[in-house]
């Protein structure tokens, strides 16, 4: 038995809108070439990772694309709409933070204790050169958790803290 005529109307709006309900994926490049070309329906869009460091999109439509991880740092955005966006981190970098953020906590552990024990064992002994070695060794710290809070984990803030190193052994035991 053929369908009626609502039946098939009925049977379109289902197929279209399973259809706008799928993501189809999208390069930063595809999306800035359809935007220059006067293309503003993004709706639904896969962008995840996408960089769109100081471009222009204003007007745009993003309602329900999945932007995690997309970069829109200094991008123009005028009227954009990202209704029901998908936004964030991705999971894997979220575990990744996560991870990284336990490791740090553990050396941060490690650091305190020794400093503590450390200072435990030179304080004690009220000799001077215990005072020495125990502010040089404060001042150590106080160089090492700057330089990684100002510089993050790299050569510089590695560079920054073997010559705060030298400087507080060259100190202690002058």
């Amino acid at each position: 038995m053929p369908f009626t005529d609502g039946e098939n109307i009925c049977l379109w709006v289902s197929l279209v809108t399973i259809a706008e309900k799928r993501r189809v994926a999208i390069t930063a490049q595809e999306v800035l070439r359809r935007y220059a070309a006067g293309e503003r329906d993004f709706r639904n869009a896969s962008l995840r990772g996408a960089n769109f460091k100081g471009q222009t999109l204003s007007g745009a439509d993003f309602s329900g694309a999945d932007i995690r991880s997309a970069n829109f740092t200094n991008a123009v955005l005028h009227e954009v709409k990202f209704t029901n966006a998908q936004a964030g981190l991705q999971r894997r970098w979220m575990v990744m933070q996560l991870l990284l953020i336990a490791v740090i906590a553990g050396v941060a552990g490690i650091l305190q204790a020794f400093s503590g024990a450390f200072a435990t064992v030179f304080w004690d002994g009220g000799s001077t050169s215990g005072v020495i070695a125990t502010i040089a060794y404060g001042l150590l710290l106080i160089v090492t958790y700057g330089a990684i809070s100002l510089q993050g984990f790299t050569n510089r803030a590695e560079g920054s803290i073997l010559t705060a190193f030298a400087f507080a052994f060259a100190f202690a035991f002058a």
